[in-house]
């Protein structure tokens, strides 16, 4: 399922409809899914300079670089998106899609259940990994 998105994403990417869909930002996040880190992080670069004040694309691009061991760019990044946040608060949408995984989950099959915990705990997995790049270890 990730991989059919992130080829659609990336198709839909060099468009002007993909630029305003946000299209790299969420084929990163299917990257990462994927586990492929490092396309998940160039495409997150790529979404932020594309709307350079839009402060999810910093807090993914944070996880990216958390994720690929970049601390230094995984602080640079949380800090502008808690400076964007801070200029212009946005409602969170339980961390951009919590909220719908834990509806979805209550009428989902035994499997699907499943799978969305263990969707939403590597999330939380992120978010730490995130949240914790900014603390000397």
């Amino acid at each position: 399922m990730y991989r059919k998105a992130l080829q659609l994403y990336l198709k839909d990417a060099d468009t002007e409809a993909g630029r305003g869909r946000k299209s790299l930002l969420w084929g990163g996040w299917c990257a990462m899914k994927l586990n492929m880190d490092q396309i998940a992080l160039e495409m997150m670069k790529k979404a932020v300079e594309e709307d350079p004040n839009y402060a999810y694309a910093h807090l993914s691009l944070a996880i990216a670089s958390a994720r690929n061991g970049d601390k230094d760019q995984a602080r640079i990044s949380k800090k502008r998106y808690l400076e964007l946040v801070e200029q212009e608060p946005y409602e969170k949408r339980e961390c951009e899609g919590l909220e719908m995984l834990n509806k979805a989950k209550q009428y989902a099959s035994e499997w699907l259940k499943s799978f969305i915990i263990s969707v939403m705990d590597r999330y939380r997995r992120d978010m730490e990994i995130c949240l914790n790049s900014g603390q000397k270890q």
